[in-house]
């Protein structure tokens, strides 16, 4: 979850939760943190790992210049 978003739910909770629920929201908040670091991280390292293929191959090509073809049976082929 994007980190201002997160703190826009975080902020509108009311001032009446009590400690234990508080406790809660801040151990969800840890948690989205973590799983959005980490995100970030394995991407990062997958975008390593395709580079590294594409240098050692001169084939690879990213994502965004794919294009439909009908004549690839997974309907995609680099452009």
């Amino acid at each position: 979850m994007h980190p201002h978003r997160l703190q826009q739910l975080v902020g509108s909770v009311p001032d009446t939760a009590d400690a234990d629920q508080r406790s809660r929201l801040l151990a969800h908040v840890q948690a989205s943190d973590r799983c959005r670091v980490r995100v970030e991280r394995v991407t990062a390292e997958l975008e390593r790992a395709l580079d590294g293929v594409a240098t050692r191959t001169g084939r690879w090509t990213s994502p965004g210049s794919w294009t439909a073809s009908s004549g690839s049976s997974s309907g995609w082929t680099g452009a």
